[in-house]
């Protein structure tokens, strides 16, 4: 079991992007109380080189929701497939439902940008999310 504030070793992860390339990456993990920090980076790279990141907050004992996506302009990282693969390995490493966060204009604290609804997008397209309208999230299925 993680304690807070305690980074996973490194752990593989396949993408494939829009051309239909696969690609390798490693991703760590810090558990925090109620917030998992997941980060990205070309496989090799050492753990000082920039990164994909993507975090979840708790919702409640059976959900999170992901709260930021950023490529942070690193070129080896964007537009590779990583959120597409990695919010299912969310669910598996946190043992919680993941989804999405609500539009801008909601009455939460965060919002999910038109770049995420790219990503969810493709996980409804592969039947791998659902969108629920009412409550204006994804869900992992």
């Amino acid at each position: 079991m993680l304690q807070n504030n305690e980074w996973t070793t490194m752990s593989q992860l396949l993408c494939t992007d829009a051309q239909g390339q696969c690609n390798q990456f490693d991703y760590t993990m810090e558990a925090g109380t109620d917030k998992w920090w997941f980060r990205v980076r070309p496989a090799g790279a050492p753990t000082g080189s920039d990164f994909f990141e993507l975090t979840v907050e708790a919702i409640d004992a059976e959900n999170v929701r992901v709260i930021m996506m950023n490529n942070n302009g690193f070129a080896p990282v964007k537009a590779k497939g990583i959120p597409d693969a990695l919010i299912p390995v969310i669910r598996q490493v946190v043992g919680r439902s993941v989804q999405s966060s609500p539009r801008a204009g909601s009455s939460l604290d965060v919002r999910r940008e038109p770049p995420a609804d790219k990503v969810w997008e493709r996980l409804v397209a592969a039947n791998l999310a659902r969108y629920d309208e009412v409550a204006d999230v994804y869900h992992l299925l």
